[in-house]
């Protein structure tokens, strides 16, 4: 237990999938897709226990194969239009049903199986040594920056999505423009009452920066073929 403080690992793993079907069990080098994942949370210092959520049978036995707990959610909780947190939320009522609701859930990405246990150790810790945030959210730097950002608006035409935009009739240098990161998907370490408000970062959140390397998220064919390539 990470100093007094009860936290629980929670990987939502729905059985279907548009992007790559199956891809929470494809194998990767031999081992389903989310596999690795739990083996970095199991491994992780800081987590007192770990769970999969899951429509799935199938995945759930999987993921008790590897270690994890197992929990069966509401097939509602994981169609095409359902967001994730439901799924989140849906964990916490059961822990307090049983009586083990943790100070801080850390959910974690199936898809992200280059996340390490010390990733997962130094996001949490983070958040404990800050008693004012309402969570860590891991993140990366981010290759295209707003200012970069176009659409077709109706006419057919490109415009620039932030009208501050400096590239609005010429390419800036890409060190003139300020660093932005994006949210790699790997980890939400968020305190349980923030959760129970209805968010999943709160108003006081906080970065913890991962690699390009370790922010592979894996859902289409081309993410798992980079996936394949880094974890040699």
């Amino acid at each position: 237990m990470a100093k007094n403080h009860f936290v629980c690992g929670l990987v939502p793993a729905r059985g279907g999938s548009q992007g790559l079907p199956g891809k929470n069990l494809k194998l990767l080098h031999g081992k389903p897709l989310i596999a690795y994942i739990i083996r970095a949370a199991l491994a992780a210092k800081v987590l007192d226990a770990v769970y999969v959520s899951t429509d799935s049978e199938e995945i759930a036995g999987v993921a008790q194969r590897y270690g994890a707990r197992a929990i069966i959610h509401p097939a509602k909780l994981s169609t095409s239009t359902a967001p994730t947190f439901g799924v989140v939320q849906n964990a916490v009522k059961v822990f307090r049903k049983e009586g083990q609701c943790p100070d801080v859930v850390v959910v974690m990405r199936a898809t992200s199986p280059l996340c390490s246990p010390t990733d997962i150790d130094q996001a949490v810790r983070l958040l404990l040594k800050r008693p004012k945030a309402d969570s860590v959210i891991s993140v990366v730097k981010s290759d295209v920056h707003p200012y970069r950002v176009l659409r077709i608006n109706r006419k057919g035409e490109l415009e620039h999505f932030d009208k501050r935009s400096t590239e609005k009739n010429f390419p800036q240098r890409r060190q003139s423009l300020s660093d932005v990161y994006i949210r790699n998907g790997a980890i939400y370490a968020t305190r349980t009452h923030i959760i129970e408000k209805g968010s999943l970062w709160g108003k006081h959140g906080l970065p913890f920066v991962m690699p390009k390397e370790r922010s592979v998220n894996v859902n289409d064919a081309v993410d798992f073929l980079f996936a394949e390539a880094l974890t040699r």
